[in-house]
């Protein structure tokens, strides 16, 4: 590598050099062209440039405080949603609860207890205040009490009876889960609740079946749209519980399978199908289902397309009015220009009568009045130096008539 000090000097000559090519196209371009054209760059540069910078840097802010807006508004309408379906699966939980922990059930659910008439009106009658108190659709008991309508001999061999009956097994279900149950589950969540005898935890007894209709977790889902697009799904691993909109076929199975149980405090962007959607989701306990907000990118995007032609549209036409006042109020100068440079030919000629008119009390009109004052001292002084030449010529005629005197001559010839 050279010494510091020659580098130092390389780079110093090449920034000089630098600015003087700067310069000799600064002067190129801009100084050298004509006033019209410079008025044009200067307007070009001065107006136009900076605001389309301002409309992107306007057009950006709005994109991301439109998203902004309508993540928080998704998020609040989400936690008000997971809140209503949490309590309407508590309410069939408190309902089952309550009648676990009574006696009678158990005593009813025993096969070995001699159950009378009166223990079972009594205990319908606790089935249907707790259905009303609790707001829950129906209250079922499988067991082997005769008085009841469903044994529970009819259901053992069903895939749900093992599933429930096993320790720690499933006791939450969607409409869509049931197959094989006496009472159509097809229109209701369903939770069901083994009953065992005390000290023996191997078979229940009985199965609570408590009932809440659809239709109240439907009702819940509506009226969630924060976007004309936007959907809140209530899903299985692979199939749709239900959905806020019309469309419960929005997802296949497929799909389905690849959205995320839970996406923690953060939006994520997924592409399903052809479209592209933001999604926010999290697990609903106990049942176990995922509730997930699905809204399009379009739907953001479009409104913000929408804004951003709007935005153009105004930025052009403000840019064309400006434009046009810009070339207005240059022609009026260059217009005064002009004439005063006809006039300045005209004076080179020897037309020192010249007057250019002017109104104006601007820099131009100052301009012209000193030409026209000019001009007008121009004129007056050639007319002195004509008026002065004719007066000498006079003044020599004069002298040349009276050396012709007669007198003169006799006293010259004397």
């Amino acid at each position: 590598l050279p010494p510091y000090g020659s580098r130092k000097r390389a780079f110093r000559l090449r920034f000089i050099g630098g600015f003087i090519v700067l310069k000799r196209f600064w002067k190129h371009i801009f100084l050298d062209i004509p006033i019209r054209a410079k008025m044009c760059y200067i307007f070009l540069v001065l107006l136009i440039v900076p605001m389309l910078g301002f409309s992107v840097y306007v057009t950006n802010r709005i994109q991301r405080t439109m998203r902004e807006q309508t993540f928080v508004a998704a998020e609040k309408t989400f936690e008000e949603t997971l809140l209503s379906l949490s309590a309407h699966t508590k309410r069939m939980y408190d309902v089952a609860d309550i009648l676990v922990n009574d006696p009678l059930l158990h005593n009813i659910s025993n096969p070995d207890y001699p159950t009378s008439v009166p223990d079972y009106y009594t205990m319908s009658n606790t089935f249907k205040q707790l259905q009303t108190l609790g707001g829950v659709t129906n209250i079922m008991l499988y067991s082997k009490c005769p008085y009841f309508s469903y044994h529970i001999d009819q259901i053992k061999d069903t895939l749900w009876y093992q599933t429930v009956s096993q320790r720690n097994g499933k006791h939450w279900f969607a409409p869509v889960e049931l197959t094989g149950m006496p009472e159509d589950g097809g229109n209701h969540f369903i939770y069901l609740r083994p009953v065992y005898s005390i000290g023996n935890y191997t078979e229940p007894n009985a199965i609570l079946r408590i009932d809440m209709d659809r239709e109240v977790f439907a009702q819940t889902l509506r009226q969630t749209a924060v976007t004309p697009n936007s959907q809140m799904l209530l899903l299985l691993p692979e199939q749709v519980i239900l959905s806020s909109g019309e469309d419960t076929q929005l997802l296949n199975p497929e799909q389905i399978a690849h959205l995320p149980a839970d996406t923690g405090s953060t939006w994520q962007r997924m592409t399903l199908g052809s479209f592209d959607y933001y999604i926010w989701s999290t697990v609903v306990q106990p049942g176990g289902w995922t509730l997930a907000t699905l809204i399009p990118v379009s739907d953001i995007s479009i409104p913000r397309n929408q804004m951003i032609l709007e935005m153009l549209c105004i930025t052009i036409l403000l840019v064309v009015a400006a434009y046009w006042l810009a070339l207005y109020l240059a022609g009026s100068v260059l217009k005064r220009i002009n004439q005063l440079t006809t006039a300045m030919k005209m004076l080179q000629t020897g037309d020192a009568a010249i007057q250019v008119e002017n109104a104006e009390e601007d820099e131009v009109g100052q301009l012209v009045q000193c030409f026209n004052l000019m001009a007008s001292q121009i004129d007056t002084l050639m007319d002195e130096k004509v008026q002065y030449g004719q007066d000498i010529k006079n003044l020599e005629l004069q002298a040349l008539q009276a050396q012709i005197n007669p007198h003169f001559l006799y006293n010259t010839l004397d």
